[in-house]
């Protein structure tokens, strides 16, 4: 009986964080991160400190370098992103 392999494109884990980046994820991201389970619809508008225009939705935003340079370059922008790996999270972190 031959034996069925599954293929998997990418990664299956992400690698151990850095003890730094561990950090940040434990101290930053709670305060930024939205949590969708909730029983009330996410309002936009009240994620963000200042008066935002528009809104944009990275996925997959990697080590979020691109993600925060547009960010830092449009103060009148919302940017949400969405990663799933951890180690891309803590990269964004360490860029904010």
């Amino acid at each position: 009986m031959q034996q069925e392999y599954r293929k998997i494109w990418g990664r299956r884990q992400s690698r151990p964080l850095k003890d730094y980046q561990k950090s940040l994820v434990d101290t930053l991201l709670p305060a930024l991160q939205i949590h969708l389970h909730q029983d009330t619809p996410v309002v936009l508008s009240e994620l963000f400190p200042n008066t935002v225009e528009k809104y944009y939705l990275e996925i997959g935003f990697g080590g979020g370098e691109h993600l925060a340079a547009r960010a830092a370059e449009s103060s009148d922008a919302g940017f949400i992103g969405c990663e799933p790996f951890i180690n891309g999270v803590a990269s964004l972190l360490k860029h904010i």
